[in-house]
């Protein structure tokens, strides 16, 4: 009679943590590509990209767990497992969509440059001005990114082209000199720009985006291993928070406008 009741209290408890047991999803993200993702000086991760997978969350009745890992090794790490998706402004290219699956788009944005207010390049208008205009040039690009595929191709002859972990080395060495400009999404140059040390730079020459180089893609989604089960469920997901108005609030809180491309 004791083995049994001790039988049926362990069968209760197992039952009780299989009941309250919440399926995860491991979400990578950069943790410094602001407004999209940051980290705080709490240590805590914030941006569109953090609300926006705590709101697909909730749809899924998931629990998000995020974690902070460097945009060069992000899709290594994917790959290898470590976390099952990954939400750092990933454009959608046709040489992505190669190796990863791809979710319905969220957001996209513009590129621009970026140099020292006082600098003549401010003055450069169209894409042919500002090749010209930063022949010689010292340009600061993130490492592995379109961004960095876009200046290579089009700068990298005469231009010195120097390549970053993340956009805040790139904003260090605007503000020491050692860059004369710098090329990257413009709502994260804007973000910069409201900052005490961001006051004193400026955008120029055209806002780029996938229609005038492929290589920036369709708009940002969520990066998972071909063929995972998350997909579907994602884009879902994606579809209800659109339609229900929480994708537009969210890109009014983080970008103060409406970046959604169907």
């Amino acid at each position: 009679m004791r083995n049994w009741l001790i039988g049926l209290g362990c069968a209760a408890l197992l039952g009780i943590g299989s009941a309250s047991a919440q399926e995860v999803l491991r979400v990578g993200t950069e943790g410094s590509f602001p407004p999209w993702n940051m980290t705080t000086a709490n240590g805590e991760l914030e941006g569109l990209e953090i609300d926006l997978a705590n709101a697909l969350c909730r749809e899924l009745s998931v629990r998000c767990e995020f974690i902070a890992y460097d945009w060069e090794g992000i899709f290594p790490a994917l790959y290898a497992g470590q976390f099952d998706a990954v939400m750092s402004g990933v454009a959608v290219t046709e040489e992505r969509k190669k190796t990863v699956a791809l979710t319905r788009t969220y957001a996209d944005t513009p590129l621009s440059f970026i140099a020292r207010r006082g600098s003549p390049l401010l003055a450069l208008e169209s894409l042919q001005a500002v090749e010209g205009g930063l022949r010689g040039k010292r340009i600061g690009v993130q490492i592995a990114s379109t961004s960095s595929k876009f200046v290579q191709q089009r700068l990298g002859a005469t231009s010195e082209v120097l390549t970053y972990r993340n956009y805040e080395e790139i904003q260090l060495d605007l503000e020491s000199g050692r860059l004369d400009a710098a090329f990257g999404r413009m709502l994260t140059w804007s973000e910069f720009m409201n900052t005490p040390a961001g006051r004193d730079f400026a955008l120029f020459g055209p806002r780029l985006t996938g229609k005038d180089f492929a290589g920036f893609g369709e708009g940002a989604a969520i990066a998972l291993p071909l063929g995972s089960a998350w997909e579907p469920r994602l884009n879902e997901a994606l579809r209800a928070v659109r339609e229900n108005g929480t994708l537009r609030d969210l890109h009014l809180k983080w970008f103060r406008t409406d970046v959604y491309l169907p």
